[in-house]
Formats: structure tokens, sequence, C-alpha cells
């Protein structure tokens, strides 16, 4: 999720009534959670096991397009409500459209941390400070 405070705000009060073109948002969130807050969350930053499939679901509730990149492994996207030509898709970064709902297939077939992030810079700040907002991992256990 992504936000601008002030328009959040304004919205939240009914000062503004809609998204305008030129939206900015300056905090960045998954599952509610911002980087490093995130490591906290166990539906965030999630543990699997060596080669146990796992499907992840995902939903952008923001008001921007986000390009969701996987280091370490390709997942397979087994439904998108956007976009269903992506389906069958086996990529370590794609897009997920404002408003899409996905669900991902992730076989997690070697050991370690591997960072998950939107590949927009911005989006891996909060308020501007490097690392924040959209960073997350995923730790592979045996």
């Amino acid at each position: 999720m992504d936000t601008q405070a002030q328009l959040s705000h304004d919205l939240s009060n009914q000062v503004a009534t809609e998204i305008p073109f030129n939206y900015v948002p300056h905090l960045f969130f998954i599952n509610g959670y911002a980087f490093p807050q995130i490591l906290d969350d166990p539906n965030t930053a999630i543990e699997v096991q060596l080669n146990q499939p796992v499907v992840i679901a995902v939903a952008n509730s923001g008001n921007m397009d986000h390009m969701l990149h996987w280091h370490g492994f390709h997942v397979e996207i087994l439904y998108s409500a956007y976009q269903p030509e992506r389906i069958g898709w086996i990529k370590d970064t794609f897009p997920v459209k404002k408003g899409d709902t996905m669900i991902l297939h992730l076989i997690p077939d070697q050991l370690g941390i591997y960072p998950v992030h939107d590949h927009n810079l911005v989006t891996v700040t909060n308020l501007g400070i490097y690392p924040g907002g959209m960073l997350t991992r995923v730790t592979v256990v045996e």
C-alpha cells in the first residue's frame, strides 16, 4: 500500500474527494507495516521450508502500480484479477496493478534469506529515507 499523509488526512476529512493526477505518495507498506517493522510480521516476512511449495496472495490496495521483485526465485502467477494474460508467467519481477489481486506459487529450492521488494526505488523508502517501505524477505530453512 502507498499513501500520502496529507492527502489521506484531506480525504478522511472530505477536504479532498479524489486522488489527484499528480499523486506522489511518501509512505509505503506491506500488510500495514513498513521496513524494518515488516521483519517482525510472520505474514509479511515469511519463513518457508526447503522444497515445500508455497502459495502467496498479493493485493495492491494502494493508489499506484508496483513492480514486485523476488531475489533468488521465480514465482508463477496462478491468478490475477486485472491481468489474466499474465497467468502462467514464471518471473522474478512483474507488475501488480493498482487494485489487482494475485495468487503466486513459489518453490523455495535453495536455503537462505532473500529480499522481496518493489522495484521502484521510491517505494523502498519512507519519507525519502532508505531503507524503508515495501521491502521484506523470504527465509528458506530445512
